[in-house]
């Protein structure tokens, strides 16, 4: 007869499907040329990269019906977990003592992450869309979380404040070569007019995602996995997307760029 399997047994051979998923479904299959190209490694390297991070993922985050749930390892024997849920809920938790919350930790998130010994602090914060009117002003240059707060989906946040970092530096690099004062407004708008552009459509389609995904409304559910199914099949549209999201379209600073495409 069928013997029930242990929960944390079942997290386990799920985040190994999960590490394994790139070499036995075709879901990454388009793109593993691109990305041989692109990063200059093998095919062996790229499989082996994807499913450390899909596995990864598969340990340390789950999305529940109030928000992601995820747990960040620090050094040592501490680690950083993080837990979104509404305004009011939050509020809650916050007032509580650190014996009572760890109990809501303890009964929120799964067995797998380990006994939690102790809290030793906690914080806070509303997730907001911001972005800055004007990036620049003379002698000042806003990039990343200053110039732009972005919804945490994908890690995209970082990777634009990253191209926000490669862009500003190819402005300052060639203004100075130049013998132009890397103060002045004239220069640091070449920044602004680089990023303020294509950091907002990062930001608008975060904002889509978002709100495809945070809802149960039947229309948009029934659009959303009719997307989704749409996306798979024409690759030309998945691989768009995948490159977009790794930083390898558009108009991309010189230090992004791949090392084939700085020689032109």
């Amino acid at each position: 007869m069928p013997v029930a399997m242990s929960s944390r047994l079942t997290v386990v051979l799920l985040a190994l499907m999960l590490g394994i998923q790139p070499v036995t479904s075709d879901l990454y299959l388009p793109t593993l040329p691109i990305l041989t190209q692109e990063f200059g490694a093998s095919m062996a390297q790229i499989h082996m990269t994807l499913g450390a991070l899909l596995l990864a993922f598969g340990v340390s985050q789950r999305f529940v019906p109030s928000g992601p749930q995820a747990f960040l390892p620090l050094s040592g024997r501490h680690g950083s977990i993080v837990w979104y849920n509404s305004f009011e809920e939050i509020q809650r938790l916050s007032k509580l003592p650190y014996p009572a919350l760890k109990e809501e930790l303890i009964a929120a998130f799964p067995v797998c992450l380990g006994h939690i010994n102790q809290i030793v602090g906690t914080a806070s914060f509303p997730l907001k869309r911001q972005h800055a009117q004007h990036y620049i002003k003379p002698g000042v240059a806003l990039i990343g979380d200053a110039a732009h707060t972005i919804n945490p989906l994908a890690g995209q946040g970082v990777n634009i404040g990253l191209l926000d970092a490669a862009a500003l530096a190819e402005v300052i690099l060639e203004a100075h070569a130049n013998g132009l004062n890397i103060a002045d407004v004239k220069v640091l708008k070449r920044y602004e007019a680089m990023r303020r552009t294509e950091n907002l459509k990062i930001m608008t389609v975060m904002d889509a995602f978002y709100l495809a995904f945070s809802n149960n409304i039947l229309p948009l559910k029934i659009v959303r996995n009719l997307g989704l199914s749409m996306a798979e099949r024409l690759l030309p549209i998945k691989n768009l997307v995948m490159r977009a999201a790794m930083g390898l379209d558009g108009p991309l600073p010189k230090l992004a760029m791949p090392k084939k495409d700085l020689s032109h």
